[in-house]
Parts: C-alpha cells; sequence; structure tokens
C-alpha cells in the first residue's frame, strides 16, 4: 500500500517531522473507494531538501508523472500519479503551519478532518479535535456579484463566436460560464441546508444537488456544433439566472436585474 511506503520512508527521514492526512481518507468517508487521492502533508525541518529535486516521490512506488507547484501557493505541493493510477497530493509545509493552528485554530481543511500519521516531536498534540463542518459559505455580496458578471461577460462574446463558426473559442468562453455555474451551484446547495457536504469541483454533485437542477445541467452542455451551442447557452442563462436568484433571496444579496437583461436582449438578437 503506497501509505505505508510513504509513512516507511517518513520515519527514517530526519527531516520529516510529522506525516498528517486531510480530505477523505482522513474522515473515513463513505465515499472513499479504490479510485480515492491522497492528501498527505508533510511538516517538514527543511522544506528546500523536498523542492529542490522531487527524487524522494520515487521511493513510494513507479511514478507516471508529477506535477509541481510553488508560486502563488500557500505551501508547494506535489501531485503525484503513480503506475497503478493511485493519485497523491502532498503538501510540504514548516512546522509554522502546525503552530499556526495550535495558536489561532484550526483552518477550514483541517477542521473538515485529519489524522496524525507520524509526529515524531509532538507538534501536533495540542491541535482541536476537528468538528467535521462542511467547508462552503455563503457569498459575500462581491463574490456573488462578481461570479454574476463574469458569466454574463463570457456569455456576451459567445454569439460573435458563433457567428464565426469559431467553436473551439465558444467552447473556452463557455467553460468560464461553467466555473461561475459551479460557484453558484455550491451556494445554491446551502441555501436550504448549510451543513450539506458540498464537494470541490462538482465531485459528487448528484449527492448534493436537488433532483430538479440535476436534471437541468442535461441541457447545458452541448456538442460541437453551433446549433447545439446556442441551445446550451440559453439553457445555461436559464439555469444560472435561477439558481442566482435563489442564493440572492437566501442570503440578501441583490441579484443585477439590469446586467442580465442587457446581456440576454444581446444574444437573442443575434441568434442565428
Amino acid at each position: 500500500m503506497i501509505l505505508d511506503k510513504i509513512l516507511e520512508w517518513a520515519k527514517d527521514n530526519d527531516n520529516i517531522v510529522a506525516v498528517i492526512i486531510t480530505g477523505s481518507h482522513s474522515r473515513n468517508d463513505y465515499k472513499v473507494d479504490e479510485f480515492s487521492d491522497y492528501d498527505v502533508e508533510l511538516i517538514a525541518n527543511d522544506i528546500e531538501s523536498l523542492t529542490d529535486s522531487n527524487d524522494w516521490i520515487y521511493n513510494f512506488g513507479r511514478v507516471v508523472i508529477i506535477e509541481a507547484f510553488d508560486e502563488g501557493q500557500d505551501y508547494p505541493t506535489r501531485l503525484a500519479i503513480f503506475s497503478d493510477g493511485i493519485k497523491v497530493d502532498f503538501t510540504l509545509a514548516s512546522k509554522q503551519r502546525v503552530l499556526n493552528m495550535k495558536k489561532n485554530g484550526l483552518n477550514g481543511l483541517y477542521n473538515r478532518g485529519f489524522k496524525v500519521l507520524i509526529d515524531k516531536t509532538g507538534i501536533t498534540r495540542q491541535l482541536e479535535k476537528p468538528s467535521g463542518a462542511p467547508i462552503k459559505q455563503p457569498p459575500t455580496e462581491k463574490e456573488y456579484l462578481d461570479s454574476i458578471n463574469e458569466f454574463f461577460f463570457e456569455a456576451a462574446h459567445i454569439p460573435k463566436y458563433l457567428a464565426r463558426q469559431d467553436l473551439w473559442v465558444v467552447k473556452f468562453r463557455d467553460w468560464t460560464m461553467k466555473e461561475m455555474m459551479l460557484k453558484m451551484l455550491e451556494w445554491y446547495a446551502i441555501c436550504e441546508d448549510p451543513s450539506k457536504d458540498v464537494w470541490n469541483i462538482g465531485s459528487h454533485m448528484k449527492d448534493w444537488l436537488d433532483n430538479e437542477t440535476w436534471q437541468e445541467l442535461n441541457t447545458v452542455y452541448s456538442k460541437f456544433e453551433a446549433a447545439d451551442c446556442w441551445h446550451s447557452l440559453l439553457a445555461s442563462i436559464t439555469l444560472f439566472r435561477r439558481i442566482s436568484k435563489t442564493v440572492g433571496d437566501k442570503f440578501h444579496l441583490q441579484y443585477p436585474d439590469v446586467t442580465d437583461k442587457s446581456i440576454s436582449d444581446y444574444i437573442l438578437e443575434h441568434m442565428e
């Protein structure tokens, strides 16, 4: 088992202070199966010794691919896929990550659930117990309006690219609309039940979304073909409008009707 190999390596590595897992494996989640990723945090004395070279990852199995993320991250990460298909997301952090949570309380990720697998110095002993509370929170007014404005900004581009038969760009713009749609769906899901377990990137969406909305999502994806793209564009706007207004009503946020009407009228005027 890959986790056993990681722990065996960490025990013999003086640089590693603690090994902590987060994510579904830390919660014994009912969704855990043979395809579930491992989220492993390595608390180290010297992070640079882990970021300078990725050779240490090869101790755990035959590596297929590694992605390294350093810039723009709170902590460096290494995402690795092994030959058996198992993916491990490594977060590389100093002891300060743990010390900050001992002082200020658990962050959202740790509060969702974590397990300490190795602690050589006792650094994790006074960490709070996770509550298991979902991470998803209601939007601020800015988050709400930014998502709506971005959705309609991208939607406004699609008629001209359809007129040019520039279908790849249509899909490019449409994907940004889908990203805004996902944000709104997450907020929409917690309207009636703030404790609902809303997963990242739409995972297990059928479990946390109501059936009506799930069925409506069948209409917002299109083939690589202009007429079908028109159909999915209008369906996407209809669904996005409905869930956005529900979110706005629930959290006392003003839906920008003028923006919606202006862009929607423009799109309808330019339909082929």
